[in-house]
């Protein structure tokens, strides 16, 4: 086992054979008992209580929860489960498994489940024959828990262990637990509680209008975490806004009492409206309000600074909720970024019984109060996170609000991965575990009993054997993503289609649903995995609906002269003539012609492959060359490969 998977080597020498044999023996064999932890012996008495009830048990019976986690590295905690074996654990401190289960007997949903299933502790690692039956079970065990429970600082005294900020941020966590907690659950009333309390102790003036202003002209309280505020001017300084809107303050106190900032607004726009002399008190807070939009120099000539200890601590509190929110953030792209994981919250999605929680908030605080529940059908602010236009972050601060941010993050990370993210983007100890956890989940399922005798070992095997195995669709949209200029490529090393690092980020325009460049009647010689005659070498053979040629034939010494890897390439590992005319030929990945007018333009310019090489010996490489609409237009001739005569053979 390691750090970053769960029951390393899970699959290492299950054979064919040996699935053959379980089948053809599982009548004879009794059903498979699966070894669960007492939650409440764990929680109340810090002892590890095991027990073994059968797998195929009714509902009723076997009633359990399945942890999902990343595992760390700590000194070994070996103890003896009085099931014939002992468990070594090293990838979370027992204390912190204790506190989980302690959170579990009071957790609503939970408190009724006596049995927790946690791979460290109920998988024997000693003893092969145990192991690998446990591990022939894995998808059934946690299709048959009740509830999953996602816990990705499982971890936590290993990231304590790492890094002394990490040691800082748990304190951070425990002391802003309950607000951290209510802001991801969007609990509005509790978060305008906690946020007037805060302003009490630092002894803000409890005066209306201020926390008015406060609330709804600032990003420092619950309006700020949870939407974007209109007119904010925080953000890049936030001591002088907040003096700003103390001496805004104080000219709304020439207005009376009793008024409030929504009443002063609407009474300034009335008196506008109706051209009647303006109240001498409103035209100073007018006045006074427009200097936000003036430039800093011109602003503190008429405004001097103040010195209030309470602006200090709003900004403070700002800051740490951030630092907390986006340290959340991190540790569930860090757990839901595993192979394994991946399988696991993909079952969780059949029964849509997904809970998560963070050591880091679990104190007195938050004790009793429900976990995190991930609705897959219709996971929390989806709605609003779909529709927001989010801003593009600077160097030293984001502007969107936290708690959608937090929400975009994990909506993504667990209900809109494709296929190729899961299998070639997620973290894996072995490679060839990509497979085994991925494929049952996908439409490529039926190939997993092959997985054990494939040779699988680097990262070019696993996008060799994709190509192999995928239809022709996700062939065609993995050799764009590949080959793709934005795919970091040394150009070095062949196949050049599958020694790219893949550039994830705009990933959704090449798995867009538009029509591909092949002739959908002809799938079969669309695109083709191939090998040379001698079997040393894959190259991909690609049959285009349609492409573009660079007018200007170019000779090696006139294109080449700069680019050493391509000449490496193409003369020696592909053997090409060396006095050979080079073409630069460019393929859409997309039958252009097929696409809306409208939005032609952004698939011209982004989803295309440049190919150099030669027509006369069909030898092409990938090739790293600027292309746009322009140079489809005016700087190349443009091809219908009529009958599909015309093939690329792509090394």
């Amino acid at each position: 086992m390691t750090n970053d998977n769960p029951v390393e080597h899970r699959f290492r020498d299950i054979t064919s054979e040996d699935v053959q044999k379980r089948q053809h023996q599982q009548q004879q064999q009794k059903p498979f008992q699966v070894v669960l932890v007492d939650i409440e012996k764990a929680a109340e008495d810090k002892k590890i209580h095991c027990i073994e009830k059968p797998l195929e048990s009714s509902e009723e019976d076997l009633r359990f929860v399945a942890l999902s986690y990343r595992w760390g590295e700590l000194q070994e905690q070996v103890f003896d489960t009085s099931l014939g074996y002992l468990a070594t654990i090293t990838s979370f401190h027992l204390v912190d498994f204790y506190w989980i289960c302690k959170m579990m007997i009071e957790e609503p949903d939970l408190k009724s489940i006596k049995y927790v299933w946690v791979d460290a502790i109920c998988v024997d690692q000693t003893n092969y024959e145990r192991r690998k039956a446990t591990i022939q079970q894995m998808s059934n065990i946690y299709e048959k828990a009740t509830y999953i429970l996602a816990v990705p600082d499982l971890h936590r005294e290993h990231l304590r262990s790492i890094s002394t900020e990490n040691y800082k941020i748990f304190y951070l966590c425990q002391e802003y637990c309950d607000y951290i907690y209510h802001l991801i659950q969007g609990n509005t009333h509790q978060l305008v509680k906690m946020d007037n309390e805060f302003l009490d102790k630092t002894e803000v003036p409890k005066d209306r209008i201020l926390r008015q202003l406060l609330a709804k002209c600032t990003t420092y309280l619950a309006d700020g975490f949870t939407s974007w505020q209109q007119n904010v001017y925080d953000i890049e300084h936030p001591e002088d806004a907040l003096d700003i809107l103390c001496e805004i303050y104080q000219a709304s106190l020439l207005t009376s009492s009793h008024e409030n900032l929504d009443f002063i607004k609407i009474k300034l726009r009335n008196t506008r409206m109706s051209m009647h002399p303006m109240n001498t008190s409103l035209l100073h807070y007018d006045n006074v309000a427009n200097i936000i939009l003036e430039e800093p120099v011109r602003r503190w000539m008429k405004i001097g600074k103040s010195d209030k200890t309470w602006t200090h601590e709003l900004i403070k509190r700002k800051n740490v909720i951030q630092q907390i929110m986006k340290f959340l953030e991190d540790l569930i792209k860090d757990w839901s970024n595993r192979v394994w994981v991946i399988s696991e919250y993909h079952i969780a999605k059949k029964k849509n019984n997904l809970k998560y929680c963070f050591i880091h908030l679990l104190n007195h605080k938050t004790f009793g109060l429900p976990f995190f529940h991930f609705d897959f059908t219709n996971p929390a602010f989806s709605a609003i996170v779909q529709n927001a236009s989010f801003i593009y972050p600077k160097p030293l601060h984001d502007p969107n609000p936290v708690q959608l941010l937090f929400h975009r993050l994990i909506i993504k990370q667990l209900n809109t991965q494709t296929f190729f993210e899961m299998m070639l983007k997620s973290k894996a100890s072995k490679n060839k575990d990509r497979f085994y956890a991925i494929l049952p989940q996908s439409k490529y399922k039926d190939k997993l009993h092959q997985v054990d005798s494939w040779e699988i070992n680097t990262m070019m095997s696993v996008k060799l054997k994709l190509f192999e195995i995928m239809d022709t669709k996700d062939k065609w949209t993995l050799f764009f993503l590949s080959g793709h200029r934005h795919s970091s490529n040394s150009y070095e090393v062949v196949p050049t289609f599958v020694a790219s690092n893949i550039y994830w980020e705009k990933i959704y325009k090449f798995v867009d649903d538009q029509p591909c460049n092949f002739d959908i009647s002809d799938e079969s010689c669309a695109i083709q995995l191939c090998r040379t005659k001698n079997s040393s070498m894959y190259y991909i053979q690609l049959t285009p609906k349609e492409y573009y040629v660079q007018k200007q034939k170019l000779h090696n010494s006139e294109y080449l002269s700069d680019a050493y890897q391509h000449k490496k390439m193409l003369y020696n590992h592909l053997q090409l003539d060396k006095h050979s005319l080079l073409d630069i030929v460019f393929l859409p990945q997309y039958d252009i012609k097929s696409i809306a007018s409208d939005i032609r333009e952004r698939y011209t310019i982004y989803n295309g492959v440049a190919l150099i090489g030669s027509f006369i010996e069909n030898k092409w490489t990938l090739c790293d060359v600027y292309w746009n609409s322009s140079i489809y237009e005016y700087e190349c001739s443009h091809y219908y490969n009529k009958d599909n005569t015309t093939h690329f053979n792509i090394y």
